[in-house]
């Protein structure tokens, strides 16, 4: 749809005199006036009626048929034809976070003329002094490429592309990019699972129970996932509350800090403990709720757990850890069963799992042993943008235990694992749709893409045929003036463009 109002102004006040001619002012607002008249989001100068290197600024305000707006700034400089035409490719303020690839186009030509010779040096540099070593990874000059985690949250920085022509005259451009910080990721460990009130001493005494929830594993967005907890500077503490009957509502609740944090079960047998962990760093903060049930009788431990805590991909297997800890008191058996979430064509379980359901664990005669007991579901068997929990069951085995010891009773642990999807509603397109081998430039655009907000920023790769053409440089939704190989002979020379998201 046509957007419903657009709104271009041009300020005199800013383009005074003696850099600026009155008549080329008056000439900019009939126009700018126009071309809001005619809703056109299209601003077309005639370069004769301005002046020569100095800049131009236009704002423009759009909205659209559901009452939104949005606005921008275009400035124009007319150069001196014996100088060099460089330009940054998209806004010259872009937005970026720590996890992201960053990529900048800058585009270049010697100069207006035919005559003007060639452009003999290209240069990045970082202005504000961040950066004061500045190394682009890109094979292309005009493009700055920096790896993931190169950049510091909070911090604006500026980047000038500079080309130099063949006259030793040079000509510059700048954008900004401004580093948003991401969230802190509280990982916690050993949690929403069943546990006994009791446990047993080496000597097969009752003893008090000590469960212990681990948060180690929690990071900050903008060092990555390899520098965890307190190493990577986060605050841990921990909130316990006991739930449940009037009897638990009323036993105090407990508090503690760092990466791990245990219990006393036997003080909350039969209460269900809510524990809320907090994690802090700067003026971040970031939470994270789980829970464990004391039952008062004897059970077998068992965990379980994911090795990242981010979306898992479709396509590719998912693995759950799972651990049965064997025990003197008896035989267990393990079970994996799913409690929300549907399969691919409502495959069941035993179906989608490359894995057993269930073992049955020897009993000890000493110590304990960690029986793995993993889960592992198969590719492209989960459906993208679902949720899906699986609970481990571990019991002892009746024939098995020990006098005075409760069989059947289960220990549970459940996890649970959101699958992602891929990015929707967008377009992709080639212009122009025709051209020449080694004449015609062609520009590739991957225009309004959409996915979850936690997924972004998106990655671009754009392929002719099966030939890529940014190997590793995927940070752009755009790839302007490429030029193509030619197309399948047999097929009228139709050569086939796609870009993976």
């Amino acid at each position: 749809r046509e957007f419903t109002a657009v709104d271009w102004t041009f300020d005199t006040a800013a383009h005074a005199a003696p850099d600026y001619s009155a008549e080329g002012n008056t000439y900019l607002q009939e126009l700018t006036a126009a071309a809001s008249a005619a809703r056109s989001p299209n601003l077309v100068v005639n370069s004769t009626r301005i002046n020569v290197s100095v800049p131009y600024s236009f704002q423009i305000t759009i909205k659209n048929f559901l009452n939104e707006t949005d606005a921008g700034t275009a400035t124009v400089t007319m150069q001196d034809d014996s100088f060099p035409l460089v330009s940054i490719v998209g806004s010259t303020t872009q937005y970026t976070n720590p996890a992201a690839i960053l990529e900048v186009f800058a585009e270049d030509q010697a100069g207006c003329r035919a005559d003007s010779g060639t452009i003999t040096d290209r240069l990045w540099e970082e202005t504000t002094g961040a950066i004061p070593d500045l190394a682009s990874t890109s094979l292309r000059p005009q493009t700055l490429l920096l790896d993931a985690y190169s950049l510091t949250a909070g911090i604006t920085y500026i980047f000038r592309y500079t080309a130099t022509n063949d006259q030793d005259k040079n000509t510059s451009a700048s954008v900004s990019v401004v580093v948003e910080s991401l969230d802190l990721e509280v990982d916690v460990l050993y949690c929403n699972k069943s546990v006994s009130a009791i446990d047993f001493g080496d000597d097969g005494n009752q003893v008090d129970n000590f469960p212990e929830i681990s948060a180690e594993f929690s990071f900050d967005g903008n060092l990555g996932d390899t520098v965890f907890g307190t190493e990577a500077g986060i605050s841990l503490s921990h909130q316990a509350v006991p739930t449940g009957s009037g009897y638990c509502a009323g036993l105090p609740s407990i508090s503690g800090t760092g990466e791990t944090f245990a219990i006393n079960a036997t003080r909350y047998s039969g209460c269900t403990v809510g524990i809320t962990t907090t994690g802090t760093k700067d003026t971040r903060q970031s939470q994270t709720y789980c829970f464990l049930e004391v039952l008062d009788v004897a059970l077998p431990r068992v965990d379980a757990y994911r090795e990242t805590n981010q979306k898992v991909p479709a396509n590719v297997k998912t693995i759950l850890r799972g651990e049965v800890y064997q025990s003197t008191l008896g035989s267990i058996e393990g079970t994996w069963s799913l409690l929300s979430g549907t399969f691919v064509d409502n495959l069941g379980l035993s179906v989608a799992a490359r894995t057993e359901l269930s073992i049955q664990t020897e009993e000890l005669t000493s110590g304990s042993r960690v029986r793995a007991f993993d889960l592992v579901i198969g590719a492209d068997t989960m459906i993208p943008k679902s949720t899906y929990t699986f609970r481990l069951t571990g019991a002892f085995v009746a024939s098995t235990v020990d006098e005075g010891v409760v069989a059947g009773q289960p220990a549970t642990v459940d996890l649970s694992v959101t699958i992602n999807g891929a990015p929707t509603s967008g377009t992709f397109t080639v212009d122009p749709p025709t051209g020449v081998v080694l004449t015609t430039a062609f520009d590739l655009r991957a225009n309004n893409w959409v996915d979850d907000p936690e997924d972004f920023p998106l990655g671009f790769a754009f392929f002719a045929d099966n030939n890529a053409l940014n190997p590793g440089a995927f940070a752009s939704n755009r790839l302007l003036g490429v030029y193509l190989p030619q197309g399948d002979a047999e097929e009228n020379n139709r050569l086939s463009c796609r870009v993976v998201i």
